[in-house]
């Protein structure tokens, strides 16, 4: 029964569905925080975390999965660097391409995608990449720029050897790429307070599995009012069945699992289209599970 209103807390908050991450986890969480507090039971710690902003948001860093690492899956970045050459770079809409990643966790996926945007060929005064993350921890370890042979898995030898120093602690990432990521704490389901507001790509991938139904609909309300049209969305590899084509276009591109903001509809179509959206949004139980390969 404490867990249950512990696991309301964590989905009000955050939006977080228990179940999909699991109850032992989040258990293992609240005991882990409890003991950091010193208190003697469950019933004493959901009393400090009703009462405790400090204590809920060290609760959510405890229960947030931060699994990541550089270029993870590949395609996404592959088919960023097609994007700009063929596409951007040829006919820009404005001077700067500007991109966001939310979450960002510990860096590795805003870090990959200025990576990208250099090899495509842009410079760094042509584009800017927003980071969000909910956790502090996570973007201190970002802002750090310092990381671990676990960040780096695959073939990614070349730009480790071209953007990293090898030091006693890790692999530090030059401060070439580090000066186009800009990182800021929030909550996607609360104000971001993001200066830019118009954004022609944004990573969003591997939340929206962990969102409850309501959640995940503001969230993609949310990334919507973000993406300039015909802007590129990534998602998750299984997180594409909660995309509305009517709003969006898959992108024909294997496993970059991306979605393209279709331009403005007339009126009434797309208010229709708002209605379908919501429902197929609201009346979905489940996501997915296909997983990349």
């Amino acid at each position: 029964m404490i867990q249950a209103t512990i696991e309301a807390l964590l989905r009000k908050k955050i939006g977080l569905d228990g179940s999909t991450i699991g109850s032992r986890q989040i258990a293992r969480a609240i005991e882990t925080r409890r003991l950091a507090c010193g208190l003697p039971d469950q019933q004493t710690y959901l009393q400090q975390l009703q009462t405790s902003p400090q204590e809920l948001e060290a609760l959510i860093e405890t229960v947030v999965v931060l699994e990541t690492w550089f270029f993870r899956d590949r395609k996404p970045f592959a088919f960023v660097s097609r994007y700009v050459r063929s596409e951007w770079l040829p006919n820009p809409n404005h001077p700067i391409l500007r991109v966001l990643s939310i979450p960002c966790s510990t860096g590795e996926e805003p870090y990959s995608i200025a990576m990208t945007l250099l090899d495509a060929g842009l410079t760094p005064n042509q584009f800017r990449v927003d980071a969000i993350d909910i956790s502090k921890e996570a973007l201190q370890k970002a802002r750090r720029a310092l990381y671990s042979r676990n960040s780096f898995r695959g073939n990614q030898l070349q730009q480790r050897k071209r953007y990293f120093k090898q030091t006693a602690d890790g692999y530090e990432l030059c401060q070439l790429v580090r000066n186009t990521v800009k990182f800021k704490h929030g909550n996607i389901l609360g104000p971001l307070g993001l200066v830019q507001n118009n954004y022609d790509i944004i990573f969003c991938r591997n939340l929206l599995i962990y969102l409850d139904k309501s959640a995940r609909f503001r969230a993609i309300e949310l990334l919507d009012r973000l993406l300039m049209p015909q802007g590129l969305l990534f998602v998750g590899s299984a997180e594409t069945g909660v995309i509305t084509i009517n709003r969006f276009v898959s992108v024909r591109y294997p496993f970059a699992f991306a979605y393209q903001k279709v331009k403005h509809l007339g009126e009434r179509q797309t208010r229709d289209s708002e209605q379908e959206r919501r429902r197929n949004w609201e009346t979905s139980s489940s996501l997915p599970t296909h997983q990349s390969p």
